[in-house]
Protein backbone atom coordinates (compact mmCIF):
# COMPACT_ATOMS: atom_id res chain seq x y z
CA UNK A 1 0.00 0.00 0.00
CA UNK A 2 2.88 2.34 0.77
CA UNK A 3 4.39 1.97 -2.70
CA UNK A 4 0.93 2.54 -4.17
CA UNK A 5 0.56 5.85 -2.36
CA UNK A 6 4.13 6.89 -3.17
CA UNK A 7 3.25 6.73 -6.85
CA UNK A 8 -0.30 8.11 -6.71
CA UNK A 9 0.16 11.08 -4.38
CA UNK A 10 2.58 13.07 -6.60
CA UNK A 11 0.11 12.67 -9.46
CA UNK A 12 -2.73 13.83 -7.21
CA UNK A 13 -0.74 16.85 -6.04
CA UNK A 14 -0.14 17.82 -9.67
CA UNK A 15 -3.91 17.73 -10.19
CA UNK A 16 -4.47 19.74 -7.01
CA UNK A 17 -2.23 22.48 -8.44
CA UNK A 18 -4.98 23.66 -10.77
CA UNK A 19 -5.13 27.47 -10.88
CA UNK A 20 -8.23 27.51 -13.09
CA UNK A 21 -10.24 25.30 -10.72
CA UNK A 22 -9.11 27.17 -7.61
CA UNK A 23 -9.76 30.58 -9.18
CA UNK A 24 -13.21 29.50 -10.35
CA UNK A 25 -14.15 28.22 -6.88
CA UNK A 26 -12.89 31.41 -5.27
CA UNK A 27 -15.09 33.48 -7.58
CA UNK A 28 -18.09 31.29 -6.74
CA UNK A 29 -17.33 31.38 -3.04
CA UNK A 30 -16.90 35.14 -2.75
CA UNK A 31 -19.71 36.20 -5.07
CA UNK A 32 -22.59 33.81 -4.39
CA UNK A 33 -24.86 33.93 -1.32
CA UNK A 34 -23.81 31.43 1.34
CA UNK A 35 -27.19 29.69 1.09
CA UNK A 36 -26.69 29.06 -2.64
CA UNK A 37 -23.43 27.08 -2.18
CA UNK A 38 -22.30 26.68 -5.83
CA UNK A 39 -18.82 25.90 -4.55
CA UNK A 40 -20.11 22.67 -3.00
CA UNK A 41 -21.72 21.81 -6.32
CA UNK A 42 -18.42 22.40 -8.10
CA UNK A 43 -16.58 20.25 -5.56
CA UNK A 44 -19.10 17.42 -5.95
CA UNK A 45 -18.74 17.46 -9.73
CA UNK A 46 -14.97 17.58 -9.35
CA UNK A 47 -15.02 14.50 -7.09
CA UNK A 48 -17.21 12.56 -9.51
CA UNK A 49 -15.08 13.56 -12.50
CA UNK A 50 -11.86 12.40 -10.86
CA UNK A 51 -13.45 9.11 -9.79
CA UNK A 52 -14.85 8.54 -13.28
CA UNK A 53 -11.50 9.00 -15.02
CA UNK A 54 -9.43 6.88 -12.63
CA UNK A 55 -12.05 4.15 -12.32
CA UNK A 56 -12.79 3.88 -16.04
CA UNK A 57 -9.14 3.86 -17.10
CA UNK A 58 -8.25 1.33 -14.40
CA UNK A 59 -11.05 -0.98 -15.57
CA UNK A 60 -10.10 -0.71 -19.25
CA UNK A 61 -6.38 -1.12 -18.55
CA UNK A 62 -7.09 -4.18 -16.40
CA UNK A 63 -9.09 -5.75 -19.23
CA UNK A 64 -6.40 -5.01 -21.81
CA UNK A 65 -3.41 -6.14 -19.74
CA UNK A 66 -5.06 -8.82 -17.59
CA UNK A 67 -3.84 -11.70 -19.74
CA UNK A 68 -0.30 -10.38 -20.16
CA UNK A 69 2.61 -11.87 -18.25
CA UNK A 70 6.38 -11.70 -18.22
CA UNK A 71 8.10 -9.61 -20.87
CA UNK A 72 4.89 -8.60 -22.65
CA UNK A 73 3.45 -7.26 -19.39
CA UNK A 74 6.60 -5.24 -18.66
CA UNK A 75 6.87 -3.85 -22.19
CA UNK A 76 3.23 -2.77 -22.44
CA UNK A 77 3.31 -1.21 -18.97
CA UNK A 78 6.60 0.54 -19.65
CA UNK A 79 5.42 1.97 -22.96
CA UNK A 80 2.19 3.22 -21.41
CA UNK A 81 4.04 5.01 -18.64
CA UNK A 82 6.56 6.49 -21.08
CA UNK A 83 3.77 7.80 -23.31
CA UNK A 84 1.90 9.34 -20.37
CA UNK A 85 5.10 10.85 -18.97
CA UNK A 86 6.01 12.44 -22.30
CA UNK A 87 2.46 13.78 -22.55
CA UNK A 88 2.82 15.36 -19.10
CA UNK A 89 6.08 16.99 -20.14
CA UNK A 90 4.51 18.26 -23.34
CA UNK A 91 1.66 19.79 -21.35
CA UNK A 92 4.15 21.38 -18.96
CA UNK A 93 5.92 23.12 -21.84
CA UNK A 94 2.63 24.24 -23.39
CA UNK A 95 1.29 25.63 -20.10
CA UNK A 96 4.58 27.46 -19.50
CA UNK A 97 4.56 29.04 -22.95
CA UNK A 98 0.90 30.04 -22.57
CA UNK A 99 1.43 31.76 -19.21
CA UNK A 100 0.75 35.51 -19.12
CA UNK A 101 3.83 37.70 -19.40
CA UNK A 102 4.48 40.48 -16.85
CA UNK A 103 1.86 43.17 -17.33
CA UNK A 104 -0.48 40.92 -19.34
CA UNK A 105 -3.88 39.84 -17.98
CA UNK A 106 -4.40 36.14 -17.34
CA UNK A 107 -6.32 34.37 -20.11
CA UNK A 108 -8.92 32.37 -18.21
CA UNK A 109 -11.33 29.93 -19.88
CA UNK A 110 -14.66 31.46 -20.86
CA UNK A 111 -16.60 29.69 -18.10
CA UNK A 112 -14.58 31.46 -15.40
CA UNK A 113 -16.21 34.77 -16.29
CA UNK A 114 -19.62 33.36 -15.38
CA UNK A 115 -18.47 31.34 -12.39
CA UNK A 116 -19.71 33.96 -9.95
CA UNK A 117 -23.28 33.54 -11.24
CA UNK A 118 -23.31 29.73 -11.39
CA UNK A 119 -26.00 27.84 -9.48
CA UNK A 120 -25.13 24.50 -7.80
CA UNK A 121 -26.28 22.41 -10.78
CA UNK A 122 -24.23 24.41 -13.30
CA UNK A 123 -21.28 24.48 -10.91
CA UNK A 124 -21.35 20.69 -10.55
CA UNK A 125 -21.25 20.33 -14.33
CA UNK A 126 -18.30 22.70 -14.53
CA UNK A 127 -16.49 20.78 -11.80
CA UNK A 128 -17.04 17.46 -13.55
CA UNK A 129 -15.92 18.80 -16.93
CA UNK A 130 -12.75 20.34 -15.53
CA UNK A 131 -11.81 17.22 -13.56
CA UNK A 132 -12.58 14.73 -16.32
CA UNK A 133 -12.02 16.59 -19.58
CA UNK A 134 -9.17 19.02 -18.92
CA UNK A 135 -6.19 17.48 -20.69
CA UNK A 136 -3.86 17.78 -17.68
CA UNK A 137 -6.30 16.22 -15.24
CA UNK A 138 -7.31 13.58 -17.76
CA UNK A 139 -3.69 12.57 -18.41
CA UNK A 140 -2.81 12.39 -14.72
CA UNK A 141 -6.01 10.56 -13.84
CA UNK A 142 -5.36 8.09 -16.65
CA UNK A 143 -1.83 7.58 -15.31
CA UNK A 144 -3.23 6.78 -11.87
CA UNK A 145 -5.74 4.36 -13.38
CA UNK A 146 -3.10 2.58 -15.47
CA UNK A 147 -0.84 2.21 -12.45
CA UNK A 148 -3.65 0.77 -10.33
CA UNK A 149 -4.46 -1.76 -13.05
CA UNK A 150 -0.86 -2.81 -13.58
CA UNK A 151 -0.03 -3.30 -9.90
CA UNK A 152 -2.64 -6.09 -9.70
CA UNK A 153 -3.32 -5.50 -6.01
CA UNK A 154 -6.51 -6.37 -4.14
CA UNK A 155 -9.75 -4.51 -4.74
CA UNK A 156 -9.55 -3.02 -1.25
CA UNK A 157 -6.10 -1.58 -1.94
CA UNK A 158 -7.31 -0.15 -5.25
CA UNK A 159 -10.31 1.47 -3.56
CA UNK A 160 -8.11 3.05 -0.88
CA UNK A 161 -5.67 4.23 -3.53
CA UNK A 162 -8.44 5.85 -5.57
CA UNK A 163 -9.86 7.51 -2.45
CA UNK A 164 -6.44 8.88 -1.47
CA UNK A 165 -5.87 10.15 -5.00
CA UNK A 166 -9.24 11.95 -5.15
CA UNK A 167 -8.90 13.53 -1.69
CA UNK A 168 -5.37 14.82 -2.31
CA UNK A 169 -6.25 16.01 -5.83
CA UNK A 170 -9.12 17.99 -4.26
CA UNK A 171 -7.07 19.38 -1.37
CA UNK A 172 -6.85 22.97 -2.62
CA UNK A 173 -10.56 23.14 -3.41
CA UNK A 174 -11.43 21.61 -0.04
CA UNK A 175 -9.31 24.19 1.79
CA UNK A 176 -11.01 27.06 -0.05
CA UNK A 177 -14.55 25.72 0.35
CA UNK A 178 -14.35 24.47 3.92
CA UNK A 179 -12.28 27.43 5.09
CA UNK A 180 -14.84 29.87 3.73
CA UNK A 181 -17.74 28.06 5.40
CA UNK A 182 -15.98 27.74 8.75
CA UNK A 183 -14.37 31.17 9.02
CA UNK A 184 -15.78 33.42 6.31
CA UNK A 185 -14.63 36.74 7.73
CA UNK A 186 -11.08 35.52 8.26
CA UNK A 187 -10.57 34.00 4.84
CA UNK A 188 -12.30 36.50 2.54
CA UNK A 189 -9.27 38.79 2.28
CA UNK A 190 -6.73 35.93 1.92
CA UNK A 191 -8.88 34.34 -0.78
CA UNK A 192 -8.98 37.65 -2.66
CA UNK A 193 -5.19 37.86 -2.50
CA UNK A 194 -4.90 34.24 -3.59
CA UNK A 195 -7.05 34.96 -6.63
CA UNK A 196 -4.79 37.88 -7.54
CA UNK A 197 -1.71 35.68 -7.12
CA UNK A 198 -3.19 33.02 -9.36
CA UNK A 199 -3.72 35.59 -12.09
CA UNK A 200 -0.07 36.60 -11.86
CA UNK A 201 1.30 33.04 -11.79
CA UNK A 202 -1.06 31.19 -14.08
CA UNK A 203 0.83 28.34 -15.70
CA UNK A 204 4.05 28.62 -13.69
CA UNK A 205 3.41 26.36 -10.71
CA UNK A 206 1.27 24.06 -12.82
CA UNK A 207 4.15 23.54 -15.26
CA UNK A 208 6.51 22.55 -12.45
CA UNK A 209 3.96 20.06 -11.09
CA UNK A 210 3.57 18.52 -14.54
CA UNK A 211 7.34 18.24 -14.98
CA UNK A 212 7.62 16.35 -11.67
CA UNK A 213 4.69 14.07 -12.51
CA UNK A 214 6.14 13.43 -15.97
CA UNK A 215 9.48 12.50 -14.46
CA UNK A 216 7.77 10.01 -12.15
CA UNK A 217 5.96 8.39 -15.09
CA UNK A 218 9.00 8.29 -17.37
CA UNK A 219 11.05 6.78 -14.55
CA UNK A 220 8.42 4.09 -14.00
CA UNK A 221 8.36 3.37 -17.72
CA UNK A 222 12.12 3.02 -18.01
CA UNK A 223 12.23 0.82 -14.92
CA UNK A 224 9.62 -1.50 -16.41
CA UNK A 225 11.45 -1.73 -19.74
CA UNK A 226 14.99 -2.11 -18.46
Amino acid sequence: MTSLLQFLLPLALAVAVSPVAVFGVIRMTLAAPVSMAPDWGFLTGWFVGLLAVVGLVAAVAALVTGSLTGTAYSVVGGLLFLALGLLAWNLAVRRWRARPRPGEPARWPSWVAGAADADPAKASGLGFALAALDLKNLALGASAGVYLALTRVSFGSIALGVLAYVVVASAALLVVTVGFRVARRRVEAPLGRLAEGLELNLGGVESVALLVAGGLLVGAGLAALF
